[in-house]
């Protein structure tokens, strides 16, 4: 990458100028004037995720990489035998000896075959992407998942599903257990598509991407200024961020918890914030509540103590 490359990517960022050029001579450790990929790598970090994104990427599931990494047979990953797995991954030898340092747990150098298949096995977001690649909608891929047609994924038939993507046996048998809310049977429809489905993570990513962030996103789709979101109003939001409207009934459904609050029927900024695990850094502050209306406390964080009297909305809804 040249330096007029790296400014052009860097101006988008909003670094100024000479933000972006002081970054890029730093990142040109043998100053010839370019910043190659493990100069890049150097000055960024290389995180374990990252790794296991690359390790999958190239194994398809951790027992195949633990397999490849473990060249004498031990059953354990030695940091050597780590970063001659990281070399062939593509990353500088610096970076995968930080990510080994922190990985491993005081083993006398090494990592368990246990310890590397926690860290780097394939998980529900790792399958939701494959998944992704091969089918249409998550919809289809329930159906073609459920083969004998009984409404379920038993467990057999999640696994059988799952190999056909790459991932192994025991990961799958994770994401299945993971999976299954209720403990009984196999994977109903809405907890395979709550799984591996879109929720509340993409559209969080949604509400960034399309919305600026998760606070803009809330108000945009408030139209009426009653600090609700009743179902017309969050349909037409997430129909704007390229949901479906199947999805998007769905995640009003999980997202409609009325947990300490009586707002059935319509989405509080409280349960907004905590279905998408979002604090807004500049909060809702207001110096005066109307003690019969409040949904939030002053900074749009927690209940207030009142808030169990019934929204305005609600009531009004709930005679109609």
């Amino acid at each position: 990458m040249t330096e007029e490359q790296f400014l052009a990517k860097a101006d988008q960022l909003g670094m100024t100028p000479e933000e972006a050029k002081a970054a890029f001579k730093a990142m040109d450790t043998d100053g010839d004037g370019k910043v190659s990929f493990d100069e890049f790598q150097v000055a960024m970090g290389v995180s374990p995720e990252d790794v296991k994104r690359r390790l999958l990427k190239k194994y398809g599931n951790a027992e195949k990489a633990l397999a490849a990494a473990d060249k004498d047979g031990d059953g354990n990953v030695s940091e050597e035998e780590f970063l001659a797995m990281a070399k062939e991954l593509g990353i500088p030898e610096s970076e995968a000896k930080k990510v080994f340092g922190e990985l491993e747990k005081a083993n006398d150098g090494h990592l368990t075959g246990e310890e590397f298949l926690d860290q780097f096995g394939a998980t529900a977001s790792d399958l939701k992407e494959r998944m992704a690649e091969k089918f249409e909608s998550p919809a289809d891929a329930f159906g073609e998942f459920d083969k004998d047609g009984d409404g379920e994924i038993s467990e057999e038939e999640f696994i059988a599903g799952a190999a056909e993507m790459g991932i192994s046996e025991s990961e799958a048998k994770k994401m299945f257990d993971k999976a299954n809310a209720d403990g009984k049977g196999g994977l109903s429809e809405d907890e395979f598509l709550t799984a591996f489905g879109a929720g509340a993570e993409e559209l969080r990513e949604a509400c960034f991407e399309f919305m600026r962030d998760p606070k803009f996103a809330y108000h945009s789709m408030d139209k009426n200024g009653d600090g609700l979101l009743s179902p017309d109003e969050w349909k037409a939001g997430l129909a704007a961020m390229e949901f479906t409207e199947g999805q998007a009934d769905r995640l009003f459904r999980l997202a409609d918890t009325n947990d300490g609050e009586n707002t059935q029927g319509f989405i509080s900024r409280y349960e907004f914030w905590t279905f998408l695990a979002y604090r807004p850094h500049r909060p809702h502050f207001k110096y005066h509540w109307n003690t019969y209306y409040g949904d939030l406390d002053r900074w749009g964080y927690a209940h207030q103590k009142h808030n169990k009297l019934e929204h305005a909305t609600a009531f009004l809804a709930r005679l109609q």
